[in-house]
């Protein structure tokens, strides 16, 4: 929420900006409220304001009218915060959030993930044992394309070999353009598959594809599988054996919910790796003229599956009860921390101007001849020595009491009369 990025989109969602124009617009106001104390005017409507500003002081509680110019910035970025949290936290599961248009970052997610590997041979949770078993029934279809060759599909003959069992299965061939495509459904995922063909052609190269259907039950869901690879090598063709392995991987995920009455989500995949050898898989220029001799090419696929399964596991960074707990805890953190800026002004640079201010007015006093002390706060002692002869005191005989001085004797206290 706080990224300093000064570009025109992510400026317009930052709520630093807004706080410090709103706080751009108490001081203004605080300038004007100055002015008024300063010339008089608008007593009535300045004291009118001071009590509205303090109803609304969360700083000070309601005893500072600054503290409330001040507890606007605090609503502004509250607001923008608890804007930001809640949309947050709907950016999850990750599959199927939008783009964060409220952030700076339109990548941003209310996801985490973890990884593991676990082994098959562990017993599974009851939980996760309806999604194996849906991988497990998914149907494979497999594609296999002979590149840059005169082959036809009338010389092809696809055979599954499961242990000692040959069967011949059913397939769709299609050529088009020196590239022969064929695709055959499978019985099992774990078998070998053999095209052979009749025919002593070279070829430039092989692809090699598995496709499969998604499923989904209840809140499990298998992905569509739909992989396919070129196996091909600069002038190089390809023997008249090759041979590659499928190694399947088992991909679980597991999305927990984000609240508590929602059900965990389940979605799998197959993985595949490919293990395969360059040089039984392809003829250099010089290996071609002396053992491409046969009249005919097989082709062998190997299906298998990895002794393990990558398990992903994707949760809520902070789910509603966090949101809400964080909320309250970012707004008492800006006013405690407002309130901490006015302490210290009061604590710490008050004092420090009175300070200062003294020393100016002490430095600016006249201090008469003789004397190195003025005992009148209030008044500036001058050289009556240096003074024009209209202003100077007048000047009386020793002798001569003044006016001011003289004092009528007091009535005797001690006779009371009696009316």
């Amino acid at each position: 929420m706080f990224k300093f990025d000064f570009q025109s989109d992510c400026l317009a969602q930052q709520p630093l900006l807004y706080g410090l124009i709103i706080m751009g617009i108490g001081c203004l106001f605080l300038l004007f409220m100055g002015i008024l104390k300063l010339t008089g005017k608008l007593k009535k409507q300045r004291r009118m304001l001071k009590g509205i500003f303090k109803q609304t002081d969360l700083i000070g509680e309601g005893e500072m009218w600054i503290g409330g110019v001040a507890s606007f910035t605090i609503m502004v970025v509250s607001i923008f915060a608890y804007r930001f949290s809640s949309k947050f936290m709907y950016q999850y599961p990750i599959e199927t959030s939008p783009d964060a248009t409220f952030a700076c970052d339109p990548t941003l997610r209310n996801a985490k993930f973890a990884t593991s590997m676990q082994s098959l041979g562990t017993p599974l949770l009851d939980s996760e044992q309806p999604l194996f078993d849906m991988l497990d029934s998914q149907p494979f279809t497999l594609h296999v394309a002979f590149i840059s060759t005169d082959f036809t599909e009338d010389d092809l003959t696809v055979t599954q070999v499961l242990g000692s069992i040959r069967i011949n299965l059913p397939y769709v061939a299609n050529q088009l353009d020196g590239i022969l495509y064929i695709s055959t459904n499978l019985t099992s995922h774990f078998t070998t598959v053999k095209f052979t063909v009749a025919s002593g052609s070279a070829v430039g190269a092989l692809r090699v594809g598995l496709s499969g259907p998604s499923m989904q039950e209840n809140n499990y869901n298998v992905k569509e599988l739909n992989f396919s690879y070129a196996f091909n090598h600069t002038n190089r063709t390809v023997t008249q054996d090759p041979a590659i392995t499928v190694q399947l991987i088992k991909l679980m995920n597991e999305t927990a919910p984000l609240s508590n009455d929602d059900d965990t989500l389940y979605s799998g995949i197959w993985v595949p790796t490919f293990i395969k050898n360059d040089e039984q898989l392809f003829y250099t220029e010089s290996d071609f003229q002396l053992y491409h001799t046969g009249g005919e090419t097989v082709f062998t696929v190997q299906l298998s599956e990895a002794t393990y399964y990558i398990y992903n596991q994707q949760e809520p960074i902070t789910m509603l009860t966090e949101i809400i707990f964080t909320d309250i805890l970012f707004t008492t953190m800006c006013i405690e921390l407002f309130a901490l800026t006015f302490l210290f002004f009061k604590l710490a640079i008050l004092p420090l101007i009175r300070v200062l201010r003294g020393l100016c007015s002490k430095s600016n006093k006249v201090t008469p001849k003789g004397k190195s002390k003025s005992y009148c706060p209030h008044c500036r002692s001058v050289n009556a020595e240096t003074l024009p002869q209209h202003k100077a005191p007048v000047k009386r005989a020793g002798n001569i009491t003044p006016a001011f001085a003289i004092r009528r004797p007091m009535p005797d206290m001690g006779k009371i009369y009696v009316m």
